[in-house]
């Protein structure tokens, strides 16, 4: 009895033992998962903190759309790429290579790109998807130096992989680098960056953030009649230019992954001054070429530039890099007399597959035809485009007079403005308020001041939903113009017409011009 009583205590005291080891046991485990489960969100934190702090930097920002935006094609979807530096970006129309021949492509061009650079992110694109083609520009490899922040508009945005670590490692290694620790932690770089962050910091890019970066291709219709192209027909042999030994070293890389993978490879320079191309870059890259059993296109070869169908200034950008004008007549040459004879590519624009491209290719029409819009100097030419143009039933358009605008309209453009649908032929309107709107096509408003002293105001919402007032006031009613969309005024509010073309597709201003009908009989040239 006594016995039994004493080993009661005992086993109660072995159970609380047990039980205590068993709690302490269960408070070690969800402390190890607290621990993991904190170190992890800290990192995921750390991690985006450090992307939007990368991409607050407005040059990086920018340019890593061509990037960012290629994560969201299905993989195993583009037939060819084009690498190099800004004179890719804007000299290879990669949706016009789809939308005239059906061949999928894609533009992975960034400003004054390495070819140390070019190697890491060509590997990382590779990951997705498989190329039959590849173009490459020839500029970094005679160029002299390799720019620190041009390199990293690359690499920073590149997920770490084995190909990033060889490429910042041995970038680390050259003279005027950062060093090895700013590119594995790229937060003690740009911890400053804090000041300029925006939505845009966390890359939360919309669907309509493709544009102008089309399939990695830099829209732009900017045209630049002061620089002189010293093109040559043969070039002179005697001229000589050292490769980058980095870029060299890279680009022979690059060339061995392709002919591993059985890409086939065109070398390629764009158009530029002799400041930045000269005869002997000419040599050095054709030679290059010759040794390795390439081919080699040169836009500043005369004969090239002419046959295809290159025009000063229309197609010039400026000095180093063409327009998208001169981007579509490039990419058309480059197909029709290299691409095409070296590889049978398949037409994809009826592929199911594809249906992403097409609607791709949707938008870069709408582009291309904002950018005709831009660079029309002839006010009637620019309304018949935006009444019979391929994509007028998109456009909202928007017209305000300000001080005076009939006096030297002409007949040619009161009939542009007849046969837009407007009531309105501005005889004996000398100095009247003037409103009118189209959308779709057709003239949604139009209102004519009954004296000299009467401000017109009109007022509504677009087809997706913008916002919009618009004022017109003669010269003796206030002289102003307004035409406000989402609280912004995107009127020039100068003398005549001034015209704000909407996209109701892109959901922005594509085109605001001023016709100084006034000063210039019919107006012809006087955009501004």
């Amino acid at each position: 009895m006594n016995t039994a009583m004493n080993e009661l205590p005992v086993k109660a005291h072995d159970n609380l033992v047990i039980r205590i080891r068993e709690l302490a046991g269960l408070r070690a485990v969800r402390l190890t998962v607290r621990t993991v489960l904190f170190c992890a969100v800290f990192v995921l934190f750390f991690l985006s903190i450090t992307r939007a702090l990368i991409l607050s930097n407005t040059s990086i920002y920018s340019e890593g759309r061509v990037i960012r935006n290629y994560s969201a094609i299905p993989p195993n979807t583009i037939d060819v790429f084009a690498i190099g530096p800004s004179t890719t970006l804007c000299g290879f129309a990669s949706p016009e290579l789809f939308e005239s021949y059906g061949i999928p492509a894609y533009n992975f061009g960034t400003s004054n790109q390495p070819t140390i650079g070019s190697y890491a992110l060509f590997v990382e694109a590779l990951k997705r998807q498989s190329p039959k083609v590849v173009v490459i520009d020839m500029e970094p490899l005679v160029r002299p130096t390799i720019d620190e922040a041009s390199y990293r508009k690359v690499i920073d945005l590149l997920p770490l992989s084995l190909s990033k670590l060889r490429s910042v490692y041995e970038r680390s290694m050259m003279e005027g680098s950062d060093s090895l620790l700013s590119y594995l932690l790229p937060f003690q770089k740009y911890h400053t960056n804090w000041k300029s962050f925006s939505r845009y910091s966390f890359n939360n890019v919309s669907e309509n953030e493709m544009i102008p970066y089309l399939l990695g291709h830099y829209t732009v219709s900017t045209r630049e009649a002061n620089v002189t192209f010293n093109l040559y027909t043969e070039a002179d042999d005697t001229a000589k230019v050292d490769y980058n030994a980095q870029n060299y070293e890279c680009l022979e890389r690059i060339l061995e992954l392709c002919k591993s993978r059985g890409i086939s490879v065109l070398l390629i320079a764009y158009p530029m001054t002799s400041t930045h191309w000269t005869e002997a870059k000419h040599n050095a890259s054709q030679a290059f070429a010759d040794g390795h059993g390439l081919p080699f296109l040169d836009f500043n070869v005369k004969d090239v530039f002419e046959d295809a169908g290159l025009i000063f200034p229309d197609d010039i950008r400026n000095g180093t890099h063409v327009n998208t004008f001169g981007a579509i007549k490039c990419t058309q040459y480059l197909y029709d007399n290299y691409i095409a004879n070296m590889i049978d590519l398949t037409d994809r624009r009826s592929d199911p597959s594809y249906l992403y491209i097409n609607k791709v290719s949707y938008l870069y029409r709408h582009w291309v035809s904002a950018l005709h819009l831009q660079v029309e100097k002839d006010f009637a030419a620019h309304l018949s485009d935006l009444f019979a143009g391929s994509n007028n039933n998109d456009y909202t358009v928007f017209i305000s007079v300000r001080d005076e605008a009939s006096a030297k309209m002409g007949d040619a453009l009161k009939a542009a403005f007849a046969a837009c649908g407007f009531a309105t032929d501005f005889t004996d309107k000398y100095r009247h308020s003037f409103i009118g709107v189209m959308e779709g096509g057709r003239v949604k408003f139009e209102q004519v001041g009954g004296d000299i002293t009467e401000k017109l105001a009109y007022s509504g919402i677009t087809r997706d939903g913008t916002t919009f007032s618009i004022e017109s006031a003669g010269y003796g009613a206030g002289n102003t113009s307004v035409v406000t969309l989402n609280g912004a005024n995107r009127s020039k509010n100068q003398r005549g017409f001034n015209v704000v073309v909407y996209d109701n597709v892109t959901h922005r201003v594509i085109d605001t011009v001023n016709w100084d009908t006034c000063g210039e009989e019919g107006g012809g040239q006087a955009r501004r």
